[in-house]
């Protein structure tokens, strides 16, 4: 007789991976699960422009300081 046992599923977790590389740049890894993929992408968007706000070096304004 056969059981109807159910293996439950891993459930994906949503991160960010920030690295900090040479000379002070930053990157990052977004993941980010869900059913309703336009919402992913829009979740991913403000996440990622959140990150260019604040982790992005502006090139311009430094090599203007440093004239």
């Amino acid at each position: 007789m056969e059981s109807d046992t159910q293996i439950p599923m891993m459930k994906e977790t949503n991160s960010i991976k920030l690295s900090k590389g040479m000379k002070g740049i930053f990157s990052w890894e977004i993941k980010l699960s869900g059913d309703d993929e336009n919402d992913i992408l829009k979740r991913i968007k403000i996440v990622n422009d959140e990150l260019v706000k604040t982790y992005t070096v502006n090139l311009n304004k430094e090599a203007t300081e440093n004239v």
